[in-house]
């Protein structure tokens, strides 16, 4: 069973930007929990915060590969969107909407298809999106 008081001591050090501490943390559990699926996805989450993108898809694509999720897959979709890898993102983003949405995935899933030239596809998730948060 993992301690949640060392996954809280992580984020808390992260929200105080000392990342090389919350980083040793997250590699010792990882370390310890390397199929934990949580786990990967949080490690992968705090690399997306502190804008390592390569290293947060790394360990996003491993936690996708145990169990997906909404977070982990949405998060995914981010990291690839931004290394501008549009089709990736597009792939990831779309399938996150299984699990449920928000306007940041529709906002990111709509430009990522205008990148690789689906717009009629971009054009429909757009149209979507706008339905869903008419306020925006």
């Amino acid at each position: 069973m993992i301690d949640l008081n060392i996954i809280q001591k992580a984020i808390a050090l992260t929200q105080r930007g000392q990342f090389e501490e919350a980083e040793a943390i997250y590699k010792k559990l990882i370390e310890e929990n390397p199929n934990d699926s949580n786990i990967l996805s949080i490690f992968g989450l705090f690399y997306v915060n502190v804008g390592n993108f390569k290293k947060a898809s790394e360990l996003l694509k491993r936690a996708c590969k145990i169990k997906e999720s909404l977070g982990t897959v949405s998060a995914l979709g981010f990291a690839e969107f931004e290394q501008k890898h549009y089709s990736e993102a597009a792939e990831y983003l779309e399938k996150s909407l299984k699990y449920g949405a928000n306007e940041d995935i529709y906002n990111k899933l709509v430009l990522s298809l205008f990148e690789v030239k689906h717009y009629a596809k971009a054009v429909e998730y757009a149209d979507k999106m706008y339905e869903l948060y008419p306020d925006n």
